[in-house]
């Protein structure tokens, strides 16, 4: 936990800026984008931090988290109370009608073992245009749907994503800054879940600490779930 708390000044939220010059079509699905208004949003003082330092922070500690962490309750929310140090997630997160950013494990692990083809993922934050919303939550949707071991796949689609919205022209700067926040979490988990499988497979057919704890299908995309959710008690 002293090695997370070290990290917890440096996780905010952040806008970038993608050196691809040309905006990469959403590869989860196409949206009839609209022209985000130009509210109070546009003119927020969203704090700017490099993309790179985003990614490295958040890809450290959820590293940490995976190669040591046995996907316990209190660890869930001890990872998630030092991405969001403010005691807010960064999105609301809805199955349906329940808030998931305030649900227990167990509900998290009830609704990330769905049909994926049932799934019904919303996002919501005041702060974000309508069209940066509806794209996010597809994202997410996408994220929950992942299961045929084809990581390689989704990260560069993790990466494309990534592109489009820092040149997009649609969504504001606060948009942005939610957005890749939320993208860097499921990248890193993702990253870190295929390593911890790997661990995982190699002790299950070496010698078993007495503390071994095998993790399944299930599990993963439980701790995914509850990651993008933000939960922290």
């Amino acid at each position: 936990m002293k090695n997370l708390l070290l990290w917890t000044s440096i996780i905010t939220i952040l806008s970038i800026a993608c050196t691809n010059d040309s905006a990469t079509e959403i590869e989860f699905e196409k949206i009839n984008y609209q022209k985000a208004s130009t509210s109070k949003a546009d003119k927020s003082n969203v704090p700017i931090v490099d993309q790179n330092s985003l990614k490295i922070a958040i890809n450290t500690l959820i590293d940490q988290f995976y190669d040591q962490s046995n996907f316990s309750a209190i660890s869930l929310y001890s990872i998630n109370q030092v991405i969001h140090p403010t005691a807010n997630p960064t999105i609301i997160l809805y199955a349906g009608n329940l808030n998931l950013s305030k649900s227990s494990i167990a509900s998290i692990r009830s609704i990330a073992n769905q049909s994926p083809s049932t799934l019904n993922l919303n996002v919501e934050n005041s702060a974000m245009s309508s069209t940066a919303k509806s794209s996010l939550s597809i994202f997410v949707k996408h994220m929950m749907q992942f299961s045929n071991g084809d990581y390689d796949g989704i990260l560069a689609s993790i990466e494309s994503y990534e592109c489009e919205i820092s040149s997009s022209p649609y969504y504001t700067e606060e948009d942005k800054a939610i957005m890749l926040t939320i993208t860097s979490i499921a990248n890193s988990s993702l990253f870190c879940e295929r390593k911890r499988k790997d661990k995982d497979w190699e002790t299950a057919v070496g010698n078993k600490p007495e503390d071994f704890i095998p993790t399944d299908e299930a599990t993963f995309r439980t701790v995914r779930l509850a990651l993008l959710s933000g939960i922290i008690e």
